[in-house]
């Protein structure tokens, strides 16, 4: 399964049992498909039928490795065992059947997971415990340690799913399909410096669920339409939450303002240690509410033309409060180190709106889309053309006056008097602003044609040609970063940092291929095709400062002034199914370059004192070669099988710090070494009447290889 980061991702995680079809559609896209860039995955799921059929799959498995200099608690392999949480466990059952015969049918899906990871700390400390460094000679330091030495998994994920289908096939013309999706997981994410105080870190909780409706109606031989209606609703959580990782743990939850929590000087330490003690404050609620409408129709109007249109809106409700928690005066005034206390004596603080440490919003951005395309099938020809319009209403306000940010903190001595009558309250003032504040961020839109053609040059060669401009929405963290632009204009800080801008264009992307398909035998093929993508307004923060009233501090704001382009080659060598044998080679040669990797990259430089310039540089995903090989092996007499998958990728860039005798830094010059790793399956059927039950056994990186995906820029 693939587990997504707090800020992202989705709730929906198909499976085998349930999957009925699953299309890989690559390449520049016909003009159906909008946003996406890299791939698009159609997955369809089984419907049932008249006879009942069910699957029931677990397996146990834990993380090892020889390289216990890097790894912690990865000594030894006993996936039976949860004492540390070095366990991987997989639970899933699912049946499909009729409900009436020829009529009505169901799909239900079950699924528990659960992983430790490979991210081992140890409880050498408590968070209570106490230490005092403020010595300036080390020598004098006092480290309290009560912890009981345990290794303790850092980055724990347990997921539990759940999945409904019912299908009503009214007529052999029209059926009718609803879907509903239930997704709890709970994970941490990884924070070295909590890795002698595991507890202090937080957890991650995420709810979601999904309601999909679908109606397909064939109105003709020829003709045929479907209608889907789904909403989605997504739920995030991220606090300080100390309970174990017990299946009961998925659905109940402590207060997360109730915790343990322990007075913040326990984290002010030294530079390049560990936390000896302390707790993260921080507490982060993210919504995210999907309505989604979409209507297409095709239809085959000639023998040579098939005519698709098609209809797509999406509404959103997007909710944000992340808050770093505060602690009441009392216990700010006091000095933990000295009076021995480590924890709280008044409950913690919730800070005002106004104050930067509250964010919140809720947008309700909305998008349409629309595309008409014809696909043309000769004997010796297939074009297929198209066009789509897509709309985007960003739902945002920006800055009507840039120079001063803050509405609960105005400079500009127009703003900070007369707001109110004598005696007003700063509410009444802070209110009066909202109304000549900020102004509505501009809807965008665009039309992209999109061309794709294939013609044969042998009887078993094929050149296919592709072409297509692309509308994507930016990021909507990008969009609405530090709601409220509550900058610390009254702060010593001169540099104030980055405020969201709804109003950013979207980003246009040109997308084009050339390759040629050539089947050398019955069974073997190979595909070779150049790419490119040209990538214009992409968000970021070169030449684009804003000064505050009196030109003593400045911040940035997002714009649209990064651009990168892709130049690429595949080369695919496939061997289908014969003699028990299957396998496929890919070779990616792909330069990507841009002026700027990170969208705060020019701001970043800025803070540190290098003031940017606009270079050609690789960008941090300029990854020049990778390999990916596969070979299966099918024993059909014995119900026997093995499979093995190689990956090889070559180093993305860096930027080395280290540098002598040069004046200026040279952007992602050097490279991180190449990576490679095998992974190994085999699997043993056994027929038993009119069941199968497979035994069978996965090792990931089998050849236990150290692939390095960071290192340090100065050394």
């Amino acid at each position: 399964p693939v587990t997504d980061a707090y800020n992202g991702g989705t709730v929906v995680d198909g499976n085998k049992n349930s999957i009925q079809e699953m299309q890989l559609v690559t390449g520049a896209f016909n003009a159906e498909y909008g946003q996406a860039m890299s791939g698009i995955v159609n997955i369809a799921t089984k419907s049932g039928g008249n006879q009942i059929h069910g699957n029931f799959t677990a397996y146990e498995g834990a993380y090892m490795t020889q390289h216990n200099d890097i790894f912690t608690g990865l000594q030894r392999l006993n996936p039976l065992s949860s004492e540390t949480g070095n366990y991987i466990r997989w639970i899933e059952g699912s049946v499909n059947g009729p409900l009436v015969s020829n009529k009505l049918f169901y799909l239900l899906d079950m699924r528990y997971y659960y992983t430790g990871g490979y991210l081992f700390g140890v409880r050498k400390f408590n968070t209570y415990d106490i230490t005092n460094s403020q010595d300036v000679n080390p020598n004098n330091w006092i480290i309290q340690q009560t912890g009981d030495g345990k290794t303790v998994s850092m980055a724990p994920f347990m997921e539990g799913y759940g999945q409904a289908k019912v299908t009503y096939k009214i007529s052999p013309s029209f059926r009718i399909s609803y879907d509903f999706i239930l997704d709890n997981t709970r994970g941490k994410d990884y924070d070295f410096n909590y890795k002698y105080n595991p507890d202090g870190e937080l957890s991650n909780f995420k709810k979601g669920y999904l309601n999909t409706l679908k109606i397909t109606h064939t109105l003709s031989s020829t003709t045929y339409y479907t209608l889907g209606l789904s909403y989605f609703f997504r739920d995030e959580r991220r606090y300080l939450d100390q309970n174990s990782f017990s299946l009961s743990d998925l659905f109940t939850r402590q207060d997360p303002f109730d915790q343990q929590y322990v007075h913040t000087a326990l984290l002010t330490q030294p530079e390049g240690t560990f936390y000896t003690g302390g707790t993260n404050m921080f507490h982060g609620t993210r919504s995210t509410n999907t309505y989604v409408a979409k209507f297409d129709i095709t239809s085959q109007i000639t023998q040579n033309h098939e005519i698709k249109a098609g209809l797509l809106y999406n509404r959103y409700a997007l909710f944000l409060h992340d808050i770093n928690l505060h602690m009441s005066q009392a216990d700010n005034n006091r000095d933990p180190i000295l009076d021995g206390n480590p924890f709280l004596t008044q409950p913690v603080v919730i800070p005002p709106l106004e104050n930067a440490d509250n964010k919140q919003y809720l947008h309700k951005p909305w998008q349409f889309s629309a595309y008409l395309q014809d696909k043309m099938e000769y004997s010796s020809l297939i074009i297929n053309l198209g066009v789509r319009f897509d709309y985007f209403h960003p739902d945002g306000q920006i800055l009507a006056d840039p120079s001063d940010p803050n509405v609960y903190l105005p400079v500009r001595p127009e703003n900070q008097d007369s707001v109110v009558a004598p005696g007003g309250t700063h509410e009444q003032a802070v209110a009066k602003r909202m109304t000549y504040w900020y102004k509505n961020a501009s809807d965008k839109w665009q039309f992209s044609p999109r061309l794709g053609v294939a013609f044969p040059i042998t009887e078993r060669g094929i050149i296919h040609f592709s072409y297509g401009l692309f509308f994507q929405i930016p990021s909507f963290q990008r969009l609405y970063e530090n709601p409220g632009y509550k900058l610390p204009v009254t702060g010593g800080s001169t540099n104030l940092g980055i405020i969201g801008n709804p109003d950013l264009k979207p980003e246009q992307t040109t997308s084009g291929e050339l390759g040629l398909q050539q089947q050398l035998t019955d069974d073997i093929a190979i595909d070779i095709t150049g790419y490119f993508r040209d990538i214009r307004n992409l968000a970021g923060t070169l030449n684009q400062i804003q000064y505050v009233f009196g030109g003593s501090k400045v911040y940035s704001e997002y714009v649209n002034t990064d651009f990168g382009f892709v130049r690429g080659l595949v080369l695919s060598i496939k061997k289908r199914f014969s003699g028990g044998v299957s396998a496929s080679l890919d070779y990616t040669f792909q330069i990507a370059k841009g002026n700027a990797s990170d969208p705060a990259a020019s701001y970043n430089l800025r803070n540190s004192g290098v003031q940017p310039e606009t270079q050609l540089i690789p960008l941090d995903w300029d990854q020049r070669h990778m390999v990916n090989a596969t070979v299966s092996y099918t024993d059909a007499a014995a119900d026997f099988g093995a499979s093995a998958v190689f990956r090889y990728a070559s180093g993305t860039p860096y930027t080395p710090t280290g540098i002598t005798n040069v004046g200026t830094l040279v952007y992602n010059s050097q490279n991180i070494p190449s990576s490679f790793d095998l992974d190994l399956q085999f699997y043993k059927d056994f027929k038993i009447g009119p069941s199968t039950l497979s035994v069978f056994l996965r090792i990931n990186n089998a050849l236990d290889v150290l692939n390095p995906v960071q290192v340090f820029d100065d050394t």
